[in-house]
């Protein structure tokens, strides 16, 4: 199906489906079409506004399941196994 625009808008559910990787390969790809003036994308100020929050709300949530795990990991201290150990010394330094 021909494209009857070639004005594109992303709203902000679409890089939330992406997992907010602005590296994802569709995401790289729609930059290129864009960059070559094959696409041409519009934004609002909204849009922008509503995926700076979502970026500090994941971040947030990330830090704090992080903790989370730091918190109830340390019974995993004393564990015998060694890979085991190595990732707990790694995520717990990450403090």
């Amino acid at each position: 199906m021909p494209l009857n625009s070639r004005i594109v808008f992303i709203d902000t559910q679409t890089f939330v489906s992406k997992g907010l990787n602005f590296d994802n390969r569709s995401l790289d790809t729609f930059c290129s079409l864009c960059e070559i003036g094959k696409l041409t994308h519009v934004t609002t100020s909204i849009v922008q506004k509503e995926v700076e929050n979502k970026i500090i709300e994941h971040m947030k949530s990330a830090f704090s399941s992080l903790k989370t795990f730091q918190r109830h990991a340390r019974i995993l201290e004393s564990a015998k196994d060694k890979s085991l150990n190595f990732f707990l010394k790694r995520s717990m330094n990450s403090k």
